[in-house]
């Protein structure tokens, strides 16, 4: 059953990151011209980010979460899933094993990010003292992204709900009507939301982002360790199904974790929600991973494991390098010329080259 479990997440985890790349590739097209994909009401604009000046002088903004929003719950997803395996550590275990994880992961990858800014500024003709070293510093201070890989910010921010975590939630418990635990799960949680939504109503400046990211991404964090063992329970999820089918029909509020802005529908409803569609996605890994395709079959005879279980366990490689890789593409793209569609093709190929690369290199790994 373990093992079992163990596919169904990773599974689900290959989904999740296979979106997040295409999200990511389409919202970064800002040249394509799709007008059913371009929103013009400044009120569904999150911040100065995502949006771009057309031929026509008018604001829009590319963001295929509002109109492909039925996994926009993906980044809190990856918080939920980390809460599953949650288990009480010394100090001393969770600094030596997170932070060889996350930390040194985003350093690592960070650097990396800041070698390229550094060129990247030196070849525009844009590089300043101050803009390469006091300005990333409170850049990266205020909002946790790296230079070139503004991706990062979510292994700053899974440190430090790990962190937080080990000191407030409760040892699991074999009992089930312990209300102890459930009260303090519950009180994490509830304190996680209303501090999200606090950081929501500041302006940037007042707040830093990774404030109310963090305490979005505790209180889903939260929600895995609370609700994994009830996932397949009927009476979770009837009504978690209801919930994302009545979303699905009149629409679904959604937010950017990262900057704390509402893209659509309300605020305070967007965690509610987003707990529901995973509990919902959840259910239907665990009956899709049982469903191989004779497509998938094929592909599990080379790598050892399903495509998407494949992509599933190299989800971290994958994220930490994807933007990176996206990012020194649009600004050589950008020397050339404005983007176009071509742009779109091209960072798709890149990203398919990506996931090969990742994957293939998995393979040889586990076969030695």
């Amino acid at each position: 059953m373990k093992n079992q479990r163990i596919r169904n997440i990773d599974f689900g985890a290959g989904i999740m990151i296979t979106w997040m790349v295409m999200y990511h590739v389409l919202m970064w097209q800002w040249g394509l011209e799709v007008p059913d994909w371009s929103i013009t009401d400044p009120a569904l604009i999150p911040s100065d980010i995502h949006a771009f000046i057309n031929q026509k002088g008018q604001l829009e903004i590319l963001n295929p979460c509002v109109h492909f929003p039925y996994l926009n719950f993906f980044m809190p997803w990856f918080f939920y899933k980390s809460g599953r395996f949650f288990r009480k550590q010394s100090s001393s275990q969770l600094l030596r094993h997170d932070g060889r994880k996350l930390l040194r992961t985003y350093l690592i990858w960070g650097g990396i990010g800041y070698v390229l800014y550094v060129a990247m500024r030196l070849t525009d003709g844009t590089a300043t003292l101050r803009g390469l070293t006091y300005s990333v510093v409170r850049h990266t201070f205020l909002t946790g992204e790296a230079p070139c890989n503004g991706a990062l910010w979510f292994l700053l921010s899974l440190f430090g709900v790990h962190v937080l975590a080990n000191w407030l939630l409760p040892e699991e418990q074999s009992n089930d009507r312990d209300w102890r635990f459930h009260f303090r799960c519950g009180v994490v949680v509830l304190t996680g939301y209303l501090i999200s939504i606090t950081a929501y109503r500041y302006d940037f400046d007042l707040l830093p982002r990774w404030v109310g990211d963090g305490a979005a991404g505790l209180a889903f964090y939260t929600m895995g360790y609370w609700l994994s063992r009830y996932e397949s329970k009927w009476w979770l999820l009837i009504p978690c199904g209801l919930v994302y089918l009545y979303c699905c029909i009149f629409g679904f509020p959604m937010v950017d974790m990262l900057w704390c802005k509402l893209l659509n529908g309300s605020f305070c409803l967007w965690m509610p929600v987003a707990i529901c569609g995973i509990v919902v996605f959840d259910g239907l890994c665990r009956v899709i991973a049982r469903l191989y395709t004779k497509i998938e079959q094929h592909v599990s005879a080379l790598t050892g494991k399903s495509l998407m279980e494949a992509t599933g366990r190299n989800a971290m490689p994958i994220y930490v390098s994807h933007v990176l890789l996206l990012e020194t593409y649009c600004f050589i793209a950008g020397q050339y010329g404005n983007p176009s569609w071509s742009n779109l093709l091209c960072m798709s190929i890149l990203m398919t080259l990506l996931f090969a690369v990742v994957l293939g290199r998995s393979t040889i790994h586990s076969r030695k």
